[in-house]
């Protein structure tokens, strides 16, 4: 499915870990899930188009890689929500490719707000793929985060638009399952400034909303995930 092209060279060397490689892979106008099937052997269910790039330079034995994937009309193939998503990712890594392995792997994912998330992994054999990895953001905004979890949910409304940002310290230990991640979550959310009657107090502007955060401690297992919220002051009162 989709449109694949190579180009590049190889030269010749007297050992195959410093042959001179300059390559270029892409994979346009995939179909998601046909694209999920050839490449992991099953539909993982999702839907969309994927457009990829890979480059790969130097010597077999210690190559730069660079990746980049993009994903238009991103959903889940049980339902279709109000509005998927366009989201991309990329990758840079050094390669031992007679050894299937890489090394130092690190990942962003651009978001809607001032950062991306970053994600690294410090090798990977490519035979037993699962890794020890970090996930890392922050001022993350709470409307991306939202509209990731609409994708899995048609109970969430697409209106209205939820305000706050989310910081997220997130740590997947290797020979897990993909989904355990283990770390720190902290919800930053505004908060209106209230009169002594109850009544909301008009602001100017959004500089002068106060905030409140809330920090929680996630642990994750085969059962699933939980969520343990560290003790956090409130402001119950005007």
């Amino acid at each position: 499915p989709g449109i694949v092209r190579l180009e590049g060279s190889l030269q010749r060397a007297a050992r195959m870990q410093d042959v001179p490689v300059d390559l270029h892979a892409s994979w346009y106008d995939a179909p998601l899930g046909e694209a999920s099937r050839l490449v992991s052997g099953s539909d993982r269910d999702w839907r969309g188009t994927l457009h990829s790039d890979v480059w790969m330079q130097g010597p077999l034995g210690a190559a730069a890689v660079k990746l980049k994937m993009t994903f238009v009309d991103l959903r889940r193939a049980d339902f279709v929500p109000a509005h998927s998503l366009d989201e991309s990712i990329s990758c840079t890594s050094s390669a031992d490719v007679p050894g299937a392995r890489l090394s130092n792997i690190a990942c962003e994912v651009p978001t809607a707000g001032p950062q991306a998330v970053e994600i690294t992994v410090p090798e990977m054999d490519l035979t037993q793929p699962r890794a020890q990895a970090t996930a890392q953001a922050q001022k993350l905004p709470l409307e991306w985060v939202f509209g990731w979890m609409r994708l899995f949910s048609a109970r969430i409304p697409a209106e209205p638009r939820v305000q706050g940002t989310v910081d997220a310290d997130l740590v997947h230990l290797a020979q897990t399952p993909l989904t355990n991640w283990n770390g720190t979550v902290t919800l930053t959310m505004p908060v209106q400034p209230r009169r002594a009657n109850g009544e909301i107090a008009p602001t100017k502007d959004d500089t002068e909303v106060p905030s409140q955060s809330f920090e929680a401690t996630l642990n994750s297992t085969d059962a699933g995930w939980t969520a343990t919220l560290n003790p956090t002051p409130l402001r119950l009162g005007p």
